[in-house]
């Protein structure tokens, strides 16, 4: 009988033993799908969740990642999805990205784009240099061409429109003047709230300013009034009194002749074209794994 009861025991803790075993493996792979087909450099790059390109533009999507990636040695991935698990299209694109194992060197070097159909976003995510590459500015240029396509139901569009842009920035190179500005709170300058100015600043500015107004409204008045030198005074009386007079005669205009033009100004995108102008800010924050990442975003 003791026997038995061992025998028992012991099947019973080798069954803990591997439901254990299948827990610690199996989690992480259910928890992070993307790892699997993402880690390696030529593997998958669009995922199209929402379904929103047919196979043969998936193909060709991929392709045009691949061709990128190769020319820039940066990594570039397009996503769609149709639930966000609750977050907002940034948050899920930055998230997205970690978890799928995406980027080039130790910096994770590369940029998503996302088309957000639960929240109804367009989002750009960057990591590493792509952080420094894709400013504010040309993320908004990027942006701006995508949303015309997307509004006009052409995913796949916007989709070449992305790599297209992402390749030219690359070719480019960092802007003159570059620089990130963070969004998390612990680094932001002291004395702001919020990126505001705090209360003994607000009325510091508010004394400094009333000051100066007061002090220029003074010298302009005593100017105009001359109380300074009373000879001005006298001069300044006799320049538009003396010597003139008013002669009104009346008259009246006519209309002859009306003529209206009109020029229709036509507008093309230039994809290709490349340029921004503006700052050279780089938005960056955190994303859930604690990795910075820039990105911008917008609704359609």
């Amino acid at each position: 009988m003791d026997k038995k009861m061992k025998k028992n025991r012991f099947l019973r803790f080798c069954a803990c033993l591997s439901a254990a075993a299948f827990l610690a493996l199996g989690l992480p792979a259910a928890a992070s799908p993307l790892t699997a087909y993402a880690a390696e450099e030529g593997g998958r790059r669009v995922f199209d969740e929402a379904d929103l390109f047919t196979d043969q533009e998936e193909e060709q999507l991929e392709d045009s990642l691949s061709t990128a990636r190769e020319e820039t040695g940066m990594d570039l991935v397009i996503a769609t999805c149709l639930d966000a698990d609750g977050k907002s299209g940034q948050e899920y694109a930055n998230d997205f990205y970690d978890m799928g194992g995406f980027g080039i060197g130790d910096d994770h070097s590369g940029a998503l784009f996302l088309i957000d159909m639960d929240n109804r976003e367009l989002v750009i995510s960057t990591t590493g240099e792509m952080i420094d590459i894709l400013t504010d500015a040309r993320q908004d240029r990027i942006l701006d061409e995508v949303y015309e396509a997307v509004s006009d139901g052409s995913y796949y569009e916007a989709g070449e429109i992305f790599t297209d842009f992402a390749r030219d920035f690359c070719r480019m190179g960092v802007e003159v003047g570059q620089y990130q500005a963070y969004e998390w709170e612990e680094d932001r300058p002291a004395g702001l709230i919020n990126g505001s100015l705090g209360l003994f600043e607000f009325i510091g500015a508010i004394l400094v300013a009333a000051a100066a107004g007061a002090i220029g409204c003074s010298s302009v008045k005593r100017r105009y009034a001359m109380e300074d030198d009373e000879r001005s005074a006298e001069g300044f009386h006799l320049s538009y009194r003396s010597s003139s007079h008013f002669d009104y005669v009346p008259g009246t205009e006519h209309l002859v002749n009306k003529f209206v033009t009109q020029h229709r100004i036509r507008t093309e995108r230039s994809r290709r074209s490349g340029g921004s102008s503006g700052s050279g800010r780089s938005t960056v924050r955190r994303s859930s794994s604690g990795r910075v990442h820039g990105g911008s975003s917008r609704r359609f």
